[in-house]
């Protein structure tokens, strides 16, 4: 009897231990920030600011709790749940209406951070403070005002962290609208 409640317990444990890993294990590079929209043409800046998540795992992963911000003041602990499902996206922006027309309905939206014009970074970390996403960027106009700056490749980043300094430097030009067709210029 001793050897089966043993059995049992160690079990539950190890199911235990291995569900709160696959809650707090992210590694950099779990998830990376694949677009992002610092100057929107369409509507103001306080409306049409967004980025992209990309979950690269084949597990879905719950932000909540986890962090945006910028190596200056910007910062804000994400306080509900958004779970960016296995190989999916999710979009966080500073509206409910990104887009200003009822297309996009964002998975989060924040309001104590923002996406700067000119040189800015994009930081996403855990609760334990892991550095799990990062795009440093110096201009955002890269491609011009309305254009979403876009990851060129999903290989690009180095454990979830990349650069983009100029003239389409591991970025390109966003060619489709959030949710939608193909188009040359996102809105925003």
């Amino acid at each position: 009897m001793k050897q089966k409640n043993f059995l049992k317990t160690f079990l539950f444990g190890l199911f235990l231990c291995l569900g709160i890993g696959s809650i707090f294990g992210q590694s950099p590079g779990d998830l990376l920030i694949t677009e992002f929209m610092p100057d929107p043409n369409n509507v103001s800046d306080s409306t049409g600011e967004y980025f992209e998540i990309y979950n690269t795992t084949g597990s879905p992963i719950d932000i909540n709790g986890w962090t945006i911000s910028d190596d200056g003041s910007d910062s804000q602990t994400i306080a509900s749940s958004v779970v960016i499902p296995a190989n999916g996206f999710a979009i966080l922006a500073i509206s409910s209406d990104p887009a200003g027309d009822g297309s996009v309905t964002p998975n989060y939206v924040y309001s104590s951070y923002t996406l700067s014009n000119g040189a800015d970074e994009i930081v996403l970390t855990t609760p334990t403070s892991t550095e799990i996403a990062r795009v440093n960027y110096n201009d955002g106009d890269e491609f011009g005002d309305g254009i979403a700056i876009e990851l060129e490749n999903i290989n690009i980043p180095v454990n979830g962290a990349y650069t983009i300094s100029g003239s389409g430097t591991n970025a390109v030009a966003a060619t489709c609208l959030l949710y939608t067709s193909p188009s040359p210029r996102d809105r925003g």
